[in-house]
């Protein structure tokens, strides 16, 4: 064999290893790999259609068995239970944690939050109110992320109350798949029985057609409505049935028009839907200078000020701010007890005799 034939057979061999790996990372990560391109480009994977063949779908049987032995528990409410107890540090802020601004202090609760739709009978309450023993549940995606540590922080240190913050950036109601939430906000309900309110933050990764028992829900059609509220309603009953009130956060106006568009009927579908079942609070307004429209700035305290980021989605600091600060209007609870003096120090400390001044300096 001459050193040409040599090279190619060489070369040969290199791209057969190299497809082979390919083909193997595929099958043993297919279930990823699904995920993932569900998520990014809003149908399923073509690799799907490989699911009828069970050797094909050996490969995630293999991977669960795997995982398991290498993490242990690994169902949603398991994995809750593990990772999300009820003093995990992990999830709890304390009042003292740096790096979260404080927000400012809250007015009186109003009498009656600002709603679309007319009041129904069994309209949730204007205003929640907890007692220093309930817990709340933070629920939702990178916009979630961004207020909740704010919140958790006030809840502590103004009220004692304790909080979970289970938000999960790039998630949503429409992809199931990638991560459930409903199954998730009913296995941590499960795991800690004394939340008495749920504050959800969700829809910025959801305006886009999913797929349901194989039905194809088209964004904009009453399908897709249905279909989405019947998830989001999922929560508010799981909620219900614990004992728990729901603040569900409206998202804000997006910069890019037509993505700003979807988000304002996904809005008009959660709000529609949600009246009855959740404290629905618009943000539109509150996030656009008091109109119905996207503002990368709004006037705060007489200033200019950037509420949104550069990507035109997500909240500047100052924004997460004045958002936690107005669901914080909708939540009543007690003063937290401050902390009872040590009768022994301070009797020992009233016995003592006054300390004596300093002499004072001679005069120069």
């Amino acid at each position: 064999m001459n050193a040409h034939a040599g090279r190619r057979v060489g070369a040969a061999g290199l791209f057969a290893a190299l497809a082979f790996t390919g083909a193997l990372t595929l099958w043993f990560g297919q279930d990823s790999f699904n995920a993932w391109w569900l998520q990014t480009w809003h149908q399923r994977s073509p690799l799907e259609r490989l699911n009828a063949w069970p050797q094909w779908r050996s490969a995630a049987a293999l991977r669960a068995r795997l995982q398991a032995w290498h993490d242990g528990p690994a169902s949603m409410e398991q994995a809750v239970a593990a990772g999300l107890a009820a003093d995990s540090t992990a999830n709890e802020v304390s009042p003292e944690a740096p790096g979260i601004p404080e927000l400012p202090p809250v007015p009186p609760a109003p009498e009656a939050p600002q709603t679309p739709a007319a009041p129904q009978e069994n309209a949730a309450p204007p205003v929640i109110r907890l007692a220093a023993a309930d817990k709340v549940l933070f629920v939702g995606d990178s916009m979630m992320q961004s207020i909740a540590p704010l919140l958790q922080r006030t809840l502590l240190r103004e009220g004692g109350i304790r909080s979970i913050n289970l938000s999960r950036h790039s998630t949503g109601l429409t992809n199931a798949a990638y991560f459930n939430w409903p199954q998730a906000v009913e296995a941590a309900l499960r795991q800690h029985p004394d939340t008495r309110l749920v504050v959800v933050f969700l829809g910025a990764n959801d305006p886009w057609d999913f797929f349901e028992s194989r039905s194809r829900k088209r964004f904009g059609t009453p399908e897709w409505d249905e279909a989405y509220a019947a998830r989001a309603l999922r929560i508010t009953r799981a909620a219900r049935q614990a004992g728990a009130s729901v603040i569900w956060i409206g998202l804000p106006l997006m910069r890019a028009n037509d993505y700003g568009q979807r988000i304002r009927r996904l809005n008009a579908v959660l709000a529609q839907n949600l009246d009855a079942a959740a404290l629905w609070l618009p943000t539109e307004e509150l996030l656009g200078d008091g109109t119905p429209s996207y503002a990368d700035s709004i006037r705060l305290e007489g200033k200019l000020t950037r509420v949104r980021h550069a990507d035109g989605i997500h909240l500047a600091l100052p924004g997460q701010r004045r958002l936690a600060s107005h669901v914080r209007q909708f939540i009543e609870y007690a003063p937290a007890a401050a902390p009872k003096a040590d009768t022994k120090t301070s009797a020992e400390a009233a016995a003592r005799p006054p300390a004596m001044p300093p002499n004072p300096a001679p005069a120069l």
